[in-house]
């Protein structure tokens, strides 16, 4: 006898039990990420007194005309600051990728396509007039290689430098071992650092790690982990499909990262029955076995192994931010005596192309006795300038007037980070004049 089919209603009533809402996630569903960029032209034509103004697109909603695309895309430019440029304008690149977002957006969200003519129209109006008019740029990012030769500099540069770069000393071990870990995997920033929506779950955690004593020659071991990485581009099951990727212990104790990860984890007292280095150094593999692999304290699977660290609270239970590694990481590159800075993008084009060229390294930008910091003269300038002066009055003045603790904090941060971004402009047009007059 065949089993009972159950009815609808049955269906219904199970789901519900293990928690299906009906309707619950609609509006969810129907506010799509992409619908940002079509409030964004709707948002134009209202500051433009666009009559009659149209509705958001809705299903069936016909395509905008070609002039109103390029109304919408000449405003999203107005609002846009370029990076690459001197002058601050966008590319011709960043606007045609706008573009095409754009379209998505609106196809999505109406159902209809904008015309295939109307979209090259534009790609081509976005390379050729706009560059010509001068609103937008044609320039293009110079791409350059992170080796051996650069990577060797930045280790020798993580130990001489002060507090002004490391404010904690977790960070001398935590940042070489993320940098060595880029290198030989090749790995994307985000892989091993949380965004907004996954920071409870995503950035290197001990479950990630396999950790194993291997034999060696002479009744010795040597350590050698595994990298499960999750978090990749287009991965869209990180608890269940995972990328793993293996190393070893480096001759050359200068690129041996397995030190910083057992730096770490003894600091943790991640590794089970192991809460000192003599108890790690006594380990011996089992006759008739050539691996002893090292198990994790159950209550530390989930801890991020590179961890955010501050002087005034320590190392956290939260994952170091990308943002944080980036800057660290730009300043070691100016400490190191390079005038360009380091990105894991430029890592990773030397991991994948093996290419051994002067004109493509980072080498080209490494000047010996770069300076670090900035004359007297120089500083003080900046210290001066009316801006600057202007901030510092007025928190004299709320501290005489209001004394409003919160008002005074929040202007002293602005100041500081004010300082902070102008000395750091300061130093960089000090450090390529300083090249330029060297090379001449």
């Amino acid at each position: 006898m065949s089993p009972r089919q159950s009815s609808s209603e049955e269906l219904l009533k199970q789901a519900q039990a293990n928690g299906y809402n009906q309707g619950a996630h609609r509006e969810k569903y129907s506010i799509r990420d992409c619908f940002k960029y079509v409030e964004k032209w709707h948002d134009a034509l209202r500051q433009q007194d666009h009559t009659p103004l149209p509705p958001l697109p809705s299903d069936g909603a016909e395509p905008p005309d070609l002039f109103t695309i390029k109304e919408f895309l000449r405003f999203h430019i107005a609002l846009s600051r370029g990076r690459i440029d001197k002058q601050g304008r966008i590319t011709s690149d960043s606007v045609c990728t706008f573009a095409e977002w754009f379209f998505a957006a609106f196809k999505k969200a109406s159902g209809n396509a904008i015309d295939e003519i109307d979209r090259k129209a534009v790609y081509d109006w976005a390379r050729t007039e706009l560059v010509d008019e001068g609103l937008v740029s044609n320039i293009k990012k110079e791409k350059y290689l992170f080796g051996w030769k650069e990577w060797t500099r930045f280790n020798k540069t993580f130990w001489k430098v002060d507090d002004r770069v490391f404010v904690h000393p977790r960070n001398k071990v935590q940042i070489p071992f993320l940098i060595s870990l880029f290198c030989w995997t090749g790995a994307r920033i985000g892989t091993f650092f949380p965004n907004a929506t996954n920071k409870d779950k995503a950035g290197l955690r001990y479950r990630d790690v396999e950790l194993v004593l291997q034999r060696a020659s002479n009744n010795s071991w040597k350590v050698i982990y595994k990298i499960d990485q999750r978090f990749v581009k287009n991965n869209r099951s990180p608890e269940t499909t995972k990328y793993g990727v293996a190393s070893s212990e480096h001759r050359n104790p200068l690129y041996d990262d397995t030190q910083y990860l057992l730096a770490m984890a003894m600091a943790d007292k991640a590794i089970y029955g192991i809460d000192a280095p003599e108890d790690l150094w006594q380990q011996q593999i089992p006759p008739g076995e050539n691996e002893l692999v090292l198990l994790w304290r159950d209550e530390k699977l989930g801890l991020p192994i590179v961890r955010s660290a501050t002087k005034a609270e320590g190392v956290s239970e939260q994952p170091l931010s990308k943002a944080t590694f980036t800057k660290i990481i730009k300043d070691v590159c100016r400490l190191s005596g390079y005038y360009v800075d380091l990105t894991v993008h430029a890592i990773r084009r030397s991991l994948g192309q093996m290419v051994d060229g002067y004109f493509q390294s980072f080498d080209k930008f490494f000047e010996r006795g770069l300076p670090v910091l900035l004359p007297a003269e120089r500083d003080a300038a900046v210290r001066a300038c009316p801006e600057l002066a202007e901030m510092k009055s007025q928190i004299q003045h709320l501290k005489i007037v209001e004394r409003s603790s919160k008002a005074i904090k929040k202007l002293e941060d602005q100041l500081r980070a004010d300082l902070t971004k102008q000395m750091k402009n300061e130093l960089e047009t000090f450090q390529h004049q300083w090249v330029q007059e060297r090379r001449r």
